[in-house]
């Protein structure tokens, strides 16, 4: 009987330590899945304005709808030169605060990033992440060269 109960407890300690494994293993998974099904923020930030910095960053200003009242996770802000298959991370952060920090229309006047404007505008994409009280944080994509917003109106490309 002891024999039994052990092995039921082991089997259970198995299985959970398992799961626990497998939950850390496709957290971020699980986080890009829910921000594409059901995203915190639009990929459509739209860009106002450009300026170049001296240490070859650009400063952005900006604007974009925020659909779901969660939190943002501090320091989240990830910019990629590339596609989602392909890509490589450069450096970007918020340099304020969005103006509103719930849904609406949230807006920013120093989104900083290690990319020329013309990488920003034909080949990059941006994700941040949110608390929304899962186990798990959401990531949305918050910016998209593919969808092409600046200066408030859609740029059109030849194809």
């Amino acid at each position: 009987m002891i024999k039994t109960l052990h092995s039921y407890f082991l089997s259970a300690v198995v299985t959970f330590l398992f799961f626990t494994a497998m939950f850390q293993v496709f957290e971020e998974t699980i986080g890009r899945l829910e921000g594409e099904i059901y995203p915190v923020v639009n990929p459509s930030l739209t860009i106002t304005a450009y300026e170049e910095r001296l240490d070859g960053t650009i400063r952005l200003s900006g604007f974009a709808p925020k659909v779901r009242d969660c939190g943002y996770v501090n320091d989240s802000l990830e910019w990629y030169f590339g596609t989602p298959d392909r890509h490589v991370g450069v450096t970007s952060y918020f340099e304020d605060q969005p103006s509103i920090n719930r849904p609406g229309v949230l807006s920013w006047e120093a989104i900083i990033v290690g990319l020329s404007e013309e990488r920003i505008k034909s080949n990059s994409f941006a994700t941040v992440k949110h608390d929304c009280g899962w186990p798990w944080l959401t990531v949305s994509t918050f910016y998209s060269s593919d969808i092409g917003l600046y200066n408030g109106r859609e740029e059109i490309t030849a194809d």
